[in-house]
């Protein structure tokens, strides 16, 4: 077994290389995939990829004719084609596990920061502007209704995090697990849909998976439908928000103010709209996507966690029959395993990460 990163993952070490070797691999970092100009045989010999930023479409897999397994570093796969990975019988996986604690609390501190116009108020400091006398408009947190929208893995571990200080706490997921703990606990009250959510959430905190049911679920509409003054954080996918829609509810009065760590697009455009407002209004923050990396234990599991995932999707393809409990937690392309002997235990035990994959594709 060889595994290649292209690009590497977070510069913590030879995390990637120790769980690799630990497994019995060869590892090696290269940059990232040269799938114009290299030698048509660069690449042989490669069992698994691990990628950082390329976007890996069909081009990019022929350049790997031995590979059967590949992966982002992250959780995200937009940038992967998985017809063409199907196709050529490439296991495409993720790792959904390197930091949930980090995006959750990455969310609550941008609430609070935007919420207090922490930022602001930093600066007027520096330029000598003391005064303790500007009106404070915000509500106690303890008087508000936080709305968690995706309750997967960071959605169930933000939940504790606002138990106590919110005055109540509600949820909304199209696939929801009601037996997770937080809901038989009571620590979220689920609600029956979206919009129900909407109506009573002072503070949304998004942290769905982006599909496309949920691309742009955040609209003109949506916003429409929250309390007047709430706030939106979004730290899962740009593409769930209608930027320019958000601009609009902001720019009306009617939404308190906002938070973005993800956008329609990366790097973001700097004149984009969002950014726009953001340079003259003190209710808009922005963060570069750095959410799920804000901690250096976060950024040692994703190169860890990623190495871990790519190790056990080779062995699956390796070998089929597997015990289910060493197959990788998320299979993108899933519908590759579904004739092997342990894909009925793995699909009843799937994991908050996989679970919305197989209900949206009525596997479940």
């Amino acid at each position: 077994m060889k595994i290649v990163s292209f690009g590497g993952g977070c510069n913590v070490g030879q995390v990637e290389a120790n769980v690799v070797k630990e497994a019995g691999g060869e590892f090696e970092l290269l940059p990232e995939l040269d799938y114009v100009d290299a030698a048509a045989d660069r690449y042989n010999g490669v069992t698994a990829a691990l990628f950082r930023r390329l976007a890996i479409n069909r081009e990019v897999f022929v350049k790997l004719p031995d590979c059967i397994a590949a992966a982002r570093y992250g959780a995200g796969l937009e940038a992967v084609d998985l017809e063409a990975a199907t196709d050529l019988g490439i296991l495409i996986v993720s790792n959904h596990t390197y930091g949930p604690d980090a995006v959750s609390s990455w969310a609550k501190s941008l609430f609070h920061a935007v919420r207090g116009e922490i930022n602001a108020w930093h600066q007027t400091v520096l330029v000598g502007d003391w005064r303790n006398d500007y009106p404070i408009i915000s509500k106690p947190v303890s008087t508000l209704t936080a709305g968690v929208v995706g309750l997967g893995t960071i959605g169930q571990t933000l939940v504790p995090q606002l138990q106590g200080e919110f005055k109540r706490v509600v949820g909304y997921d199209l696939y929801a697990d009601k037996s997770a703990a937080v809901v038989k606990d009571g620590l979220v009250e689920l609600m029956d849909d979206f919009e129900s959510l909407l109506e009573v959430a002072n503070v949304v905190f998004i942290h769905c998976a982006q599909t496309p049911i949920t691309t742009k679920i955040f609209n003109k509409s949506a916003f429409e439908r929250l309390p007047k003054g709430a706030y939106i954080v979004n730290c899962a996918r740009g593409g769930i928000l209608d930027e320019n829609a958000l601009v609009d509810a902001l720019e009306s009065g009617h939404l308190g103010g906002a938070a973005m760590d993800v956008y329609g697009q990366e790097p973001p455009i700097l004149d984009s709209r969002p950014f726009e407002y953001a340079r003259t209004h003190r209710n808009l923050l922005l963060s570069p996507h750095i959410a799920g990396l804000s901690t250096e234990q976060a950024r040692i599991n994703l190169n860890a966690h990623s190495a871990e995932v790519l190790v056990r999707a080779v062995r699956l393809q390796q070998n089929p029959n597997l015990d289910w409990q060493e197959w990788p937690k998320s299979i993108a392309n899933f519908e590759m395993v579904k004739g092997l002997p342990g894909y009925q235990d793995w699909k009843a035990n799937a994991q908050p990460c996989m679970r919305w994959r197989l209900l949206q594709a009525g596997a479940l």
